[in-house]
């Protein structure tokens, strides 16, 4: 498939584990209010002595660990080694949309260095997952991710992205992570829409997104991807309280210059093009 984001940004989403897909549970967001905060939920700003910061909530303590401190901060240049090794990992990077195969140290730090400048420019908001353990640095464990997607006429929407070591799957930590996201975006960062592809059988991914309130799941759309053809679920959370029925679907030729055609309604196959999902201005 064919996407809009540069050739190194991980689109789509990743905490695969399960085959079963898991039932739809999503529900939109009532009234145009922000998200509401989680007790557990921090925004710490930077400050001269520490950085931006995200809390989550700890891992619990284990037989062989204690309670493990978790949270988000922004992406540094010694997160390269650990993000290549997840990223390259196939568990990883086979329900992922858009990221180079084989992952090097390279596009690592690329990706890093993306990140690393103005997010108004650059139009992407990543954060690290990190455990406070073993050290007080905190080890990079995942990340996750709004690219922005704009369209001929301006309207904006973000889409979301995500990653996890496989040695954290199964702990409930990515639902916390996109929760938490979405509060940040909404009252920090100003976004107002955001969509996420999750592949069909990803079950875990799926369930992820069907526990955080305001994404609503769209039609599935077979798409060809990586050899084969696969199906692809498009969920749509609207920040900002507006109807999904509001939605303005703008379809791109793959290659081709000129203006986008609109298309008004819900879905429309999408084999092969760049495919941008907008709000009503």
């Amino acid at each position: 498939m064919t996407t809009s984001t540069p050739s190194n940004v991980p689109t789509g989403a990743s905490e695969l584990e399960s085959n079963q897909p898991t039932p739809a549970q999503t529900q939109p967001l009532t009234g145009a209010t922000p998200w509401p905060r989680p007790p557990w939920y921090s925004f710490q700003p930077a400050t001269p002595n520490e950085g931006t910061s995200v809390s989550l909530p700890a891992l619990p303590a284990t037989p062989t660990s204690p309670e493990t401190p978790l949270f988000l901060t922004p992406l540094y240049p010694n997160d390269a080694s650990s993000m290549q090794q997840i990223m390259s990992n196939p568990r990883v990077a086979a329900a992922l949309l858009n990221v180079p195969m084989p992952y090097g140290i390279a596009e690592a730090n690329s990706w890093i260095s993306l990140n690393g400048g103005d997010s108004s420019s650059s139009g992407l908001l990543t954060w690290a997952i990190r455990i406070h353990y073993p050290s007080d640095a905190g080890l990079f464990i995942g990340s996750v991710s709004l690219t922005r997607k704009t369209g001929a006429d301006e309207g904006i929407m973000y889409e979301l992205g995500y990653s996890l070591s496989p040695e954290f799957w199964g702990r409930g930590i990515m639902k916390n992570v996109v929760f938490a996201l979405m509060i940040w975006a909404t009252e920090e960062a100003g976004v107002e829409g955001v969509f996420v592809r999750v592949e069909s059988t990803n079950g875990r991914s799926k369930g992820v997104i069907d526990g955080i309130p305001g994404f609503v799941g769209e039609e599935d759309q077979e798409i060809d991807w990586k050899g084969g053809r696969k199906v692809w679920r498009d969920y749509f959370a609207d920040l900002q309280g507006r109807d999904s029925e509001e939605l303005l679907i703008w379809n791109y030729s793959a290659g081709k210059d000129g203006p986008a055609s609109k298309v008004q309604g819900h879905r429309r196959r999408l084999l092969p093009i760049i495919k941008l999902t907008l709000y009503r201005p």
